[in-house]
Order: structure tokens, then sequence, then C-alpha cells
């Protein structure tokens, strides 16, 4: 497991590090959006909200930095700040229709509380409640895919449904979401 992280961490940065180069030679579309996600792994389902950048390298290729938050589920929360890599595939019978394999790096962070309940000996309080924070971080991949359907020129509704693989901490996440071009 270790050789294929440490193997697919190297791919992704070697194919942005492709992507910034041809970056110099034209300027793309550039776009706004927001999220909703569901993310599911490790025994642990929670939804979160997302917001994203994506900037058009060339025609074919886009960058889309984002960052997303997982609201609290069994006393855990997380985060992901992430950068992607979409190869565009338009469609030629419905030009408002894109496909798009997805790669990229991400940094989760977790947040696990702890709390106890006050202990009472006779009715009278012996030792309060407490509420202690385990918060951590680890770098991980991205893969999958995703959909956009172009509104107009201004506006797109997506999908996307990719794997997230961290050392410890691996899950599915499904997100629907909206773009606004710039």
């Amino acid at each position: 497991m270790r050789n294929f992280f440490g193997k697919s961490i190297l791919v992704v940065i070697i194919m942005i590090m492709a992507s910034t180069t041809v970056f110099a030679q034209g300027k793309g579309k550039m776009a706004l959006g927001a999220n909703l996600n569901i993310g599911s792994g490790s025994d642990l389902t929670n939804f979160g909200l997302g917001v994203k950048f994506q900037y058009g390298i060339t025609k074919e290729i886009r960058l889309e930095p984002s960052f997303n938050y997982f609201f609290e589920a069994s006393n855990v929360s997380m985060w992901n700040l992430g950068v992607n890599a979409h190869y565009l595939f338009r469609s030629s019978s419905n030009k408002n229709l894109i496909l798009y394999p997805i790669a990229g790096l991400a940094m989760v962070g977790t947040k696990v509380t702890i709390e106890t309940d006050p202990i009472y000996m006779g009715g009278e309080l012996i030792m309060p409640g407490t509420s202690t924070s385990v918060t951590g971080s680890d770098l991980g991949i991205n893969f999958g895919g995703g959909i956009e359907y172009k509104l107009n020129s201004k506006v797109s509704l997506s999908g996307e449904a990719k794997y997230q693989v961290v050392e410890n901490y691996s899950r599915f996440i499904i997100s629907g979401g909206v773009n606004f071009y710039l």
C-alpha cells in the first residue's frame, strides 16, 4: 500500500508540474463554485460544504484548487484542501455536456472530540464532565470522475465521484455543485 501511495503521489505531482508548464503558453476560462458533499469511509459518513476555483490551462486541461469542510458526525469533523486536475471530454452530440477524470492531491485534516459525562456519587459531583479534542492531518491523493452540464455561458452544474486515498483513512466522496464562470 505504501508503495502504491508513494508512486501515485509522484504521478500526480508530475502531472501538475506538466500542466503548470503549459500554463505559461495560454490562458483559459476561470470559474468559482460551491459543492454539497457526502463522504463515507471507515464507519463514518458525514456531509460537507465546499468551495472551488477552476482555471483552464488549455482547452482540455484545467486545475481545480478546493476547500471542503465535513460536519461533525460520531464526534469526528474533517476538512480537506486540495488541487485536482481534470481532462475535459466534450460531448460531440451535446456541446453543453463535459465528462472528466479526476486526479489530484489533498491535505486532509481530522478533529476527534472525546467527551466524558460528569460523575456523581450520592448526589454529589465527584468529577465534572470533560471535552477533549485531538487533531491531525495527512497527505492523500484523489482519483475519480465528474460530469458538468453548462446551463448557459455563465453557469454550469457539476457532479463528481472520487476516492480519496489517505494512509490511515481513505474515503469515497460524492459531490454536487454549481459553477459560475468569470
